[in-house]
């Protein structure tokens, strides 16, 4: 054998080998965290409402499975190997359903899409930012409305930002504030909801003696 052909056999033989065993699987998966009952206190209101989550729309930017840092007012920096367990958008719809569930006890929460039925109230949101960047905080911006059940009187859309300290430099530690700054946002829907008025009780009565409920709080549907 040619000796110049040597070493391009050793590569070729390397690269094999590497693809038969390939190392270790460095990702790491995360999940928001949804609001605890001792969290929601003993004193949260009860109310038997129906209440609807929906759409909810993020920007495509965090259409991406790796958790996302902003590095300045034009960068991103996705985490190459802190990606999330689910996708990033249902995990924000169902981490905030269950927060408002909690937080209201007694009531129900279905998220949308939802089949034709009567709500007491309606929540649209559209996200504008969900991210952490170099002030070590994290960041939610939200444009967002309430509607009654009757779809009759719109509340006005309303621009809320809330922020939360990181505690240190681990994507764990980013994914943690994010999920604070969902549960200030979950408190704030709270307070709109419960202030329209409860047009439906029958309805969310209804489905509370005719489904079977976890004992604590309300439902997520």
């Amino acid at each position: 054998m040619n000796s110049r052909a040597l070493p391009c056999l050793f590569v070729v033989l390397s690269a094999g080998c590497a693809l038969l065993h390939p190392g270790p699987d460095r990702s790491r998966y995360f999940t928001l965290t949804a609001t605890s009952n001792a969290d929601a206190g003993e004193s949260k209101p009860r109310r038997d409402l129906a209440i609807g989550l929906g759409p909810i729309t993020l920007p495509d930017y965090l259409d991406r499975p790796e958790v996302v840092f902003r590095v300045g007012a034009n960068e991103l920096h996705p985490w190459a190997f802190d990606v999330w367990a689910v996708p990033l958008a249902d995990q924000f719809k169902s981490t905030l359903a269950r927060n408002v569930a909690v937080l209201i006890d007694g009531c129900e929460v279905t998220t949308y899409p939802w089949y034709p039925r009567t709500f007491d109230a309606t929540v649209r949101i559209d996200v504008l930012r969900f991210d952490v960047d170099g002030d070590r905080a994290a960041h939610l911006v939200v444009r967002w409305a309430v509607r009654d059940g009757e779809g009759s009187r719109d509340r006005p859309v309303r621009e809320s930002t809330f922020s939360a300290p990181v505690a240190g430099n681990d994507a764990r530690d980013a994914v943690a504030a994010l999920s604070a700054v969902l549960g200030d946002f979950s408190r704030e829907i709270v307070s709109a909801v419960l202030a329209v008025p409860d047009r439906h009780p029958e309805v969310a009565m209804s489905l509370r003696r005719t489904s079977v409920s976890s004992g604590e709080g309300g439902r997520v549907q």
